[in-house]
């Protein structure tokens, strides 16, 4: 569990989902199910819930340490690229590609 206090993302996004998106709680289950989301599962909500949608306002993301090895492992994992993934996952590829340098060997 995160040292800091976090908003209790999972009733904020259980709630979001009851009212305007009843018809993708299916998908949202297993993320939801879990004890406590990190950063990772945030945006992987924000994906299901804004599919083919808009996305601004993507500068004032920030991620903490265990999202981005997340998302390292997530690149890895379906073995793309820093485009591949920021195309997917709406991060910028240059940010991508610092992360991989810092946490990387």
């Amino acid at each position: 569990m995160p040292k800091y206090k976090r908003p209790d993302y999972k009733k904020i996004y259980k709630e979001i989902i009851a009212r305007k998106y009843p018809d993708k709680m299916k998908q949202c289950e297993t993320i939801l199910n879990k004890e406590y989301l990190i950063d990772f599962d945030i945006i992987k909500l924000s994906n299901i819930l804004n599919a083919g949608e808009n996305k601004e306002n993507q500068i004032f993301k920030s991620y903490d340490k265990e999202s981005i090895l997340c998302i390292l492992e997530f690149q890895k994992k379906h073995k793309y690229n820093n485009t591949e993934v920021s195309n997917v996952l709406s991060i910028s590829r240059n940010t991508i590609g610092k992360w991989r340098k810092l946490y990387t060997v």
